[in-house]
């Protein structure tokens, strides 16, 4: 698959939700959902039923958020890159982890898969234009921030589990990740 660089894009009632795969976007649509009337089957492809508003690309997004969007609540969800990519690896790839980052994972590689391609490429390194930018990390956060823009008990539950072991990666395939994910560390954090 190649990545052509779209930005995907939910609009939830007065909220504009700006996806990143692979950080929760699943959970996130799912408890949101009933904002727009929920899938009467619960095993519908939450991403399919929904569909996507596409910005074109960053720089299209961003000049939405300003202005076509400038009065929703704009957020998006982002995750440690590292965790990101593993997560990646263990529900879309299989075989060796660390001969795939060393043997030839680059910032091209990754960039051609929407899943992999560094979080900045999807929502910019400006930031500012999100009223709240949450983490994966701190799901409760998100839930509880929600909840109170919609003044209505948003839970984000966990929907989207990999059942394969997260496997510890060297320093070496670490460092490979950190050079290729610097932007995304360097806007975003750990």
């Amino acid at each position: 698959m190649t990545w052509g660089g779209e930005v995907p894009c939910h609009r939830f009632g007065g909220l504009l939700y700006v996806e990143v795969p692979k950080c929760g976007a699943t959970s996130i649509k799912w408890a949101l959902a009933p904002f727009v009337g929920e899938p009467a089957d619960p095993k519908t492809d939450i991403h399919r039923w929904l569909g996507y508003i596409d910005a074109q690309d960053v720089a299209q997004m961003q000049d939405w958020l300003a202005h076509r969007w400038a009065h929703l609540f704009r957020f998006t969800v982002v995750r440690d890159p590292i965790a990101r990519f593993v997560s990646y690896f263990c529900s879309q790839r299989r075989g060796d982890i660390e001969r795939y980052i060393l043997d030839g994972f680059s910032l091209e590689v990754a960039r051609r898969d929407i899943h992999t391609a560094p979080q900045t490429d999807i929502i910019g390194t400006d930031l500012s234009r999100f009223d709240f930018v949450g983490h994966t990390e701190v799901m409760d956060h998100v839930s509880a921030v929600l909840s109170e823009v919609t003044d209505t008990e948003i839970v984000i539950g966990h929907r989207n589990r990999t059942h394969r072991e997260r496997p510890d990666l060297s320093a070496s395939a670490i460092a490979r990740l950190q050079e290729i994910y610097r932007a995304d560390l360097e806007v975003i954090g750990s």
